[in-house]
């Protein structure tokens, strides 16, 4: 894969070859790379998600293997990368007060079944005041994140997460500039 910088070009100056953009990246782009410029579709912006509870109805446990999530036909397979909330190529957005609960038809104590918040290929979002609890399939192959940055130059602060396989992931080339404060 490639190192992928997620910018908007504010000014182009043609005389000088020079493309102006939103941010700076976090390293240097050069030509001996072949550094690129793509145009990606318009992302969503300026929206939010606010006070919501999610909760995941559970799965039995008979076979959820750590290593099962690519044989077909078992619950491990079915229920790999499952996400309670996908933020997808979005920007200056914003996720506020959104948290896991157990619902009340579940034996046990499990509140989504395998991701919590994905943050994907989305830049300055801002995951304020949020909790994600409680994965129920921890097995391999990214399953029992809870809250997972493949952005760029988002800000998760005064949020928790509690029993995840990782609590907090940075994943992906795309990844950088995440912040997770208090």
């Amino acid at each position: 894969g490639n190192v992928l910088f997620y910018r908007q070009i504010t000014n182009i100056d043609t005389n000088a070859k020079l493309l102006t953009i939103d941010s700076p990246t976090k390293y240097y782009l050069l030509k001996r790379d072949r550094a690129r410029v793509y145009k990606v579709r318009t992302p969503l912006h300026d929206i939010g998600i606010e006070d919501l509870s999610i909760g995941m109805k559970q799965v039995r446990t008979v076979d959820l293997n750590d290593n099962d999530y690519n044989k077909p036909n078992t619950v491990s397979y079915q229920v790999h990368q499952a996400h309670a909330l996908v933020v997808n190529h979005t920007v200056n957005s914003w996720v506020r007060r959104v948290g896991t609960y157990k619902p009340s038809s579940n034996v046990d104590d499990v509140h989504v079944l395998s991701n919590g918040l994905h943050l994907f290929m989305s830049k300055n979002i801002t995951v304020e005041k949020c909790d994600f609890r409680k994965a129920q399939y921890l097995g391999a192959g990214g399953n029992g994140y809870l809250f997972i940055h493949q952005g760029q130059d988002n800000l998760i602060i005064e949020s928790y997460a509690e029993d995840g396989r990782h609590n907090y992931d940075f994943t992906g080339l795309e990844t950088s500039g995440n912040v997770i404060l208090k």
